[in-house]
């Protein structure tokens, strides 16, 4: 590896066995570190998750944080070198862990394609690591750990759980830190962020989508699936089939027209009584189905099923009736919140569930112009829902000499009843779709949309452009209150608006991520590599409530 690490066209090297080899070839490499595209750092400092010590009385969590209050920040990072990096605070590698999966002794796969003079990029390690604390049982000790849970996305069809409570053994002791690795026939490419919660059956688990393109030997349906951390249920794991999808029995291929491969993308977990378990999940899939998942029997997973007696609880499509042709996949994380014409905490699920439509994996992708959509919808214990139970709210986008090209849109009220059940924008512009994660934040829906450059572009290229949308909650439509300081200037006045209409979508020049959210600033990063940071304000919400339970515990 020195001598692709150094760039050299050749070299010597010896093997395990002693044996010397001459002049082989490698490819030049400038950086011992791989690219890194997808997977975002994840910084673990001092425990400073909002766990109640209820959670687990017999083990509070404010001990657990008091006595680990001055532990070193350790960054953990996925590249598509095939590790996973861990970075100290002056930027030195602590360790790297390979996944097994990754090693193969196949031509043209497995780690040692990296040095292949003939590569061409390919995904390693490529999905956003997660790190939680969760109270299980390691070697035979029942206590609060750390634990980061990571996997491949696009490299591959595995993911991996490492102990990471206590930096300084990881330095010293990595590989028995790692806890499993885990694989199926079911999973595909795991694009699912991992989400870690507690059950409602007392473990602590990670919770994730199938993923896309599954294995040859599974059934390419969408599946749920929730591993305990501790990995005592890794050879039998809790999985929750939608039914949906199909794949070819002849040619095992999700890319043979006979197929009609789905999958799952990543799970919004919801704690619907303020216990601190989940009791509810909302993951969407890629026929447009938003599943609601019902976790909530505490004596028994087998009784842990989809809701609505294996029916969606809304069909995403840009028409009625919904068809194979015009549904819509959903391929990011929903957002959630309490609806507030309920009492909090009620038993039944009161959830209003936020999602936008698309797909931007491959690089066809980039010229579908399928008409897509974002979504606000209530999950009032009825499903099976489509567009029809939905009231439409519709842009306008104006090039204005003063505030540039700016979107409003429509204010139709939303009569929430047993017929009406939310709301629905369709986006305007060809091939516009929404692929990062909404944020319900105060009484306003924030989300990102992309519009992929179509000509003569690839994946990697990422041209295009998007917008910056920030609609009512409640409705879909404009705020009560002026929710973009357009022009920047601190004020939110009739500058930041269009004829007396709030301006709520903003242009963005790149491609925009997903935003990020400090106080009353709005961050996002695009594909020209610029920043925008906004002023903005998202109001009070319209009810005092906790949101979902995996955002209860992000720090």
């Amino acid at each position: 590896r020195g001598c692709e690490i150094g760039g050299a066209s050749s070299c010597s090297y010896t093997d395990s066995n002693g044996d010397t080899f001459n002049s082989r070839s490698f490819r030049p490499r400038s950086s011992a570190l791989g690219d890194i595209v997808h997977s975002s750092p994840y910084f673990v400092g001092a425990p400073n998750l909002a766990y109640p010590d209820s959670i687990e009385p017999s083990a509070p969590y404010s001990a657990f944080a008091i006595s680990n209050k001055l532990r070193p920040g350790i960054t953990y990072v996925g590249a598509n070198d095939g590790m996973l990096h861990a970075l100290n605070q002056n930027g030195v590698e602590v360790f790297a862990y390979i996944p097994a999966s990754l090693f193969s002794t196949d031509a043209g796969t497995g780690l040692h394609y990296l040095s292949d003079p003939n590569y061409t990029h390919r995904y390693y390690v490529d999905l956003s690591p997660t790190v939680q604390d969760a109270y299980i049982s390691l070697g035979g000790t029942t206590a609060w750990y750390s634990i980061l849970v990571g996997g491949l996305r696009g490299g591959g069809k595995g993911l991996f759980a490492i102990d990471v409570t206590n930096p300084s053994a990881l330095a010293t002791n990595a590989a028995g830190k790692v806890l499993w690795e885990f694989t199926h026939n079911d999973l595909g490419y795991t694009f699912s962020d991992v989400q870690v919660g507690k059950m409602s059956n007392g473990e602590w688990a990670a919770v994730f989508g199938n993923g896309y393109n599954n294995d040859p030997n599974g059934d390419g349906r969408a599946k749920l699936f929730i591993i305990y951390l501790d990995g005592s249920n890794l050879g039998s794991p809790i999985v929750i089939d939608t039914g949906v999808g199909t794949l070819d029995a002849t040619s095992k291929d999700c890319a043979d027209p006979n197929s009609d491969c789905n999958g799952l993308g990543t799970p919004r977990l919801v704690d619907l009584n303020g216990d601190g378990t989940v009791d509810r999940i909302y993951a969407g899939d890629l026929h447009g189905n938003l599943w609601a998942f019902d976790v909530a029997d505490r004596t028994s997973t087998a009784s842990w099923r989809v809701a609505y007696s294996g029916s969606p609880l809304f069909k995403a499509c840009s028409a009625t009736p919904c068809t194979d042709s015009n549904r819509q996949p959903i391929t990011v994380q929903p957002d959630v919140v309490l609806h507030p014409t309920q009492t909090a905490y009620s038993t039944r699920p009161n959830m209003l569930v936020y999602f936008g439509t698309g797909q931007y994996l491959t690089q066809s992708d980039n010229a579908n112009t399928q008409a897509q959509s974002f979504y606000g919808v209530w999950d009032s214990n009825v499903g099976n829902l489509d567009r029809s139970a939905l009231q439409a709210q519709t842009i306008t986008t104006t090039s204005d000499a003063g505030l540039g090209k700016v979107r409003t849109i429509s204010s139709n009220p939303v009569k929430y009843s047993s017929s009406k059940k939310g709301w629905l924008i369709d986006l305007p512009v060809s091939g516009e779709r929404a692929v990062t994660n909404p944020t319900a934040f105060g009484s306003v829906a924030f989300f990102n949309t992309v519009i992929p450059t179509v000509a003569g572009s690839t994946m990697c290229s990422v041209g295009g452009s998007g917008w910056l949308m920030a609609v009512d909650l409640l409705t879909g439509g404009e705020p009560k209150f002026i929710p973009i300081d357009v022009n920047n200037d601190g004020v939110f006045d009739s500058t930041d608006q269009l004829s007396g209409a709030s301006v709520v979508g903003t242009e963005s020049t790149g491609v925009p991520a997903m935003s990020r959210f400090l106080s009353e600033k709005r961050v996002t990063a695009d594909s020209t590599g610029a920043i925008d940071i906004d002023n903005i304000q998202s109001g009070p919400p319209e009810i005092p409530s906790r949101m979902s339970w995996s955002e209860l515990e992000a720090p």
